[in-house]
């Protein structure tokens, strides 16, 4: 969510000073709270439903600490839980020798970086797919990827059918679809630009559009049955709805719940058969 949304809803919801006040990151944080709050109290049948299938005990010890860290706003524990690196899990997500990796929110082109130089085990057999619409993160892909020739940029945004949206263009980790976006972009579906290809491995960090992007990508996660690896930080109701959702596309994968930071940010559900 960007700034002028946050700020929209401070006054839909009556903290109009706190609004102009507040840094964004220090705003972006309140209202976090009080959504994932509000949100994750109202469906505690869906977190144990995840909870129950979860693959290991960490991942339940994971969901636990997460789900008490949004709705008490003390974030203190989440230094124990967060492993490192994040993505790129070799016990999770074991490398194959030909990878096709389809990167949703490039950003900077360091997660691509990872993973030819320290996750593929043979990356010259591999082919990375790095989508991101903001044009100054594609010119930051290229000056990481300098010299790497087994890479293509997909400028556009991930979602579930090819259409245009309004856009967030902000050059950061944080550009997003947005309706309060300046610009548009064209947006388009992994289905759509990846179905005949036997597709390895997913990840998604796009900014709350992961639902969309996993609608326009079911059929090639129904066809390949790629690794997974799915941020669930965004929205409360993404702790449960995602989970919940790949499994009941392919029953057979394996959920794994990983924290990868200090705070709240940085939830990745990983699925793997």
């Amino acid at each position: 969510m960007d700034l002028r949304a946050l700020r929209a809803l401070a006054i839909r919801m009556g903290f109009k000073n706190l609004a102009v006040k507040l840094s964004h990151t220090r705003f972006a944080r309140f209202l976090q709270g009080i959504n994932y709050s509000a949100g994750l109290r109202r469906h505690g049948k869906e977190l144990r439903q995840v909870y129950d299938m979860l693959a290991d005990d960490l991942s339940r010890e994971t969901f636990n600490a997460v789900i008490h860290a949004s709705k008490s706003g003390d974030y203190s524990m989440m230094r124990n839980y967060n492993v490192q690196p994040q993505y790129f899990l070799r016990d999770i997500c074991v490398p194959e020798d030909r990878e096709i990796y389809v990167d949703g929110g490039g950003y900077d082109g360091k997660d691509v970086l990872h993973f030819l130089t320290s996750y593929a085990t043979a990356p010259e057999n591999c082919k990375a797919y790095i989508w991101e619409p903001d044009a100054e993160n594609i010119a930051r892909i290229t000056r990481t990827l300098q010299g790497f020739t087994n890479f293509e940029v997909k400028p556009f945004a991930m979602w579930s059918k090819r259409e245009q949206l309004h856009f967030s263009g902000t050059g950061s980790v944080i550009s997003q679809v947005s309706k309060f976006g300046k610009v548009t972009v064209q947006a388009d579906s992994i289905d759509n630009q990846h179905f005949d290809e036997p597709v390895t491995f997913i990840k998604m960090d796009i900014e709350g559009a992961e639902p969309e992007a996993l609608k326009g990508a079911e059929r090639t996660i129904r066809k390949y049955r790629p690794k997974l690896a799915i941020c669930i930080y965004h929205q409360p109701s993404h702790l449960y709805e995602i989970p919940l959702w790949i499994k009941s596309v392919v029953p057979e994968y394996r959920l794994y719940i990983r924290h990868h930071s200090n705070g709240l940010n940085e939830t990745v559900c990983y699925a793997v058969m």
